[in-house]
């Protein structure tokens, strides 16, 4: 092999992956510690087009440059095999709110930041992924409900904020909007025609990337998005999940 071509072999992403998407000290965390009581449990394993929904946004983070990082409790059944890259941190399990996972990850990961996506979050673009990663301090999407809890940017910084709002009981919203977050508007995070969620009329864009699976009829939901926009929903999956295992 000449030298040339080792250098365009080095250089070389997997399909989908979002250019200029690494950011150093920025790690992607999916919280799967939840206990899923109305999917009837097991939440990360659930199939969605024959795919348990945990390699969604796993792939979603590997596509936007990120290394990966699961954060669990114990008795959660996660989908296995994982590739060998993605970190599995086990929170201690004596709550289920998310900002135990996100104070969790701060504490553990050699992190400056993290990007926050919840497991069950199947459509969220890389690059908005990648966007929130390239923001400086705390971040979230703008909608018109106000500030997405997920996926949100966390700083090292954070954590005695964080730490507070877990010990009052806070919600995610209220530590965000105390937090001095930033409000990325959906359209800096996704290009038209990159990473687009265009699905049935009537359903937007921004709804379709923050959809989120919390009972049997979401799910249904969402296998109907998939099949309405199946590149949305399923390009790249295999692809950036592999790399993480070389």
């Amino acid at each position: 092999m000449s030298a040339a071509q080792a250098r365009a072999r080095r250089g070389r992403q997997p399909r989908g992956h979002v250019r200029g998407g690494r950011c150093p000290g920025v790690v992607g965390v999916v919280l799967a510690g939840g206990r899923g009581s109305r999917m009837g449990g097991d939440k990360p394993r659930q199939l969605l087009a024959g795919t348990p929904l945990l390699r969604y946004p796993i792939a979603a983070l590997a596509r936007a440059g990120l290394p990966v990082a699961v954060v669990t409790k114990p008795g959660c059944s996660l989908p296995r095999p994982l590739p060998p890259a993605v970190r599995v941190l086990l929170e201690g399990d004596s709550d289920h709110h998310p900002l135990c996972g996100i104070v969790h990850a701060l504490r553990t990961l050699e992190a400056e930041a993290i990007v926050v996506l919840a497991c069950d979050m199947p459509f969220v673009p890389a690059r908005l992924i990648a966007a929130l990663a390239a923001t400086a301090g705390v971040a979230a999407v703008a909608t018109c409900s106000g500030l997405a809890p997920f996926p949100a940017r966390w700083e090292r910084s954070c954590l005695p904020h964080l730490e507070e709002m877990l010990a009052r009981g806070a919600s995610l919203r209220t530590a965000l909007a105390t937090a001095g977050c930033r409000a990325l508007p959906f359209a800096r995070g996704v290009t038209a025609g990159a990473d687009a969620c265009d699905v049935t009329s009537g359903v937007s864009r921004v709804t379709t990337a923050l959809f989120d699976i919390d009972t049997p009829r979401d799910l249904a939901r969402a296998a109907t998005l998939c099949t309405a926009a199946p590149t949305a929903a399923l390009a790249g999956l295999q692809e950036p999940v592999s790399a993480l295992s070389r």
